[in-house]
């Protein structure tokens, strides 16, 4: 009895760290850790002009912002309770912060903290995740008509630290960050003189940033 009850909470848990695993990835990672999503032909060009293609709004995009980390952790609990998880709570802190050079480099760093509260089978399960690292590349504004940055060059120096306690109990858990997905994806921005947004297609999540 004692191991089937095991085999459950392992299946109940596993099933609950899948879609934790995917948000996270789809909220730290949508910046950079790819590659490029489009080689350097497909750019205008990141620095611009006043009179050439997204002069104004590179200089609206360019500078160093702070992204609104409980808003993330906002956005990752409606997604994981909208799948079916037990959430009860993500609870986002410390700084993410991302410089937007207009020379068209670009780097983004972490030291953020996100908790994630959950019930698993009427026991408590809390879920810790600590980021820390930078990653940095190229940036440059995709061809078309849509103003959307596109991405080359990417390290990612990023590292996660994942730990799970299901009723008193601690756990490490291993988490890679995939090579490839939204973050080797173009992200379509919205920005004015103290915000800035940032999406990918693959995401469901926005990131909202405020200038320094």
């Amino acid at each position: 009895m004692l191991v089937r009850r095991r085999d459950m909470t392992n299946r109940i848990l596993s099933l609950i760290l899948v879609p934790v695993a995917l948000a996270v990835s789809l909220t730290a990672c949508t910046i950079g850790p790819g590659g490029s999503s489009g080689g350097t032909g497909s750019h205008t060009g990141s620095s611009g002009s006043a009179s050439g293609p997204h002069g104004d709004d590179t200089r609206c995009a360019t500078g160093t912002w702070d992204l609104d980390v409980q808003g993330t952790g906002d956005q990752m609990l409606t997604y994981l309770t909208g799948k079916g998880i037990p959430m009860t709570s993500v609870t986002g802190s410390g700084p993410i912060t991302l410089n937007i050079a207009g020379d068209g480099t670009m780097t983004y760093t972490t030291g953020a903290t996100y908790v994630m509260n959950a019930q698993l089978n009427n026991l408590p399960m809390v879920i810790t995740q600590v980021q820390s690292g930078s990653s940095h590349g190229h940036w440059a504004w995709a061809s078309g008509s849509a103003l959307t940055m596109d991405f080359s060059g990417w390290v990612n120096e990023i590292t996660f630290a994942t730990t799970v306690t299901v009723s008193g109990r601690v756990a490490d858990i291993p988490f890679d960050v995939p090579n490839e997905g939204p973050g080797s994806t173009p992200l379509a921005v919205q920005c004015s003189a103290h915000s800035l947004a940032l999406k990918a297609d693959a995401s469901p999540f926005v990131l909202n940033f405020s200038r320094e």
